[in-house]
């Protein structure tokens, strides 16, 4: 015989309430949960599991270096989401700025799109010339020369040299080729 149980109505002090990382219970007085802001609150959950679980694909590059999540806003989607806003767009996700390798905490983190996020990792080449810090990549398009180009004459070349260098220009070939027409 099958015994069937009734389903449980959600308590109402677990209404506006999320789990923790460690599953607790946490009420949020200010309703300012996963249904609310489904993208703002998956953005902290996956920010604080990369951060104190080894059992996250990310915690290597993480917690395991050291980022961690200020108290406040570990304890916190409120106090999160008070600080950081609304997502602009779903082309935003959370970035650590301007100090990559400093953690979540307010100064540090912005809502930022995949071009502006790829500026902001620690496999750039930064480089700095005339008063201006910028990537690689940003200073190869403003010269007019690949990317690669630049990145090889930065390996031989002077800074100074290999910046104000131009672009190579082809040479033409004349229209008499070895004398004939």
């Amino acid at each position: 015989m099958i015994r069937r149980t009734p389903l449980k109505r959600p308590s109402p002090i677990r209404r506006n309430a999320f789990r923790d990382v460690g599953g607790n219970f946490v009420e949020d007085p200010m309703g300012l949960t996963r249904t609310n802001h489904p993208s703002e609150y998956v953005a902290w959950q996956h920010a604080k599991r990369r951060c104190m679980c080894p059992s996250d694909h990310a915690y290597r590059y993480y917690g395991e270096r050291g980022i961690k999540m200020c108290e406040e806003w570990l304890n916190s989607f409120a106090a999160f989401f008070a600080y950081i806003g609304p997502r602009p767009s779903q082309f935003h996700s959370l970035d650590r700025f301007p100090n990559n390798d400093g953690g979540y905490e307010p100064g540090n983190v912005r809502w930022a799109t995949k071009k502006e996020q790829d500026r902001n990792t620690r496999r750039n080449h930064w480089i700095s010339f005339e008063g201006r810090r910028m990537v690689l990549q940003d200073w190869a398009k403003e010269l007019g020369i690949a990317s690669m180009s630049l990145y090889k004459r930065l390996k031989v070349w002077l800074l100074d040299l290999a910046m104000r260098r131009g672009r190579f220009k082809k040479q033409k070939r004349s229209a008499k080729l070895g004398g004939h027409e």
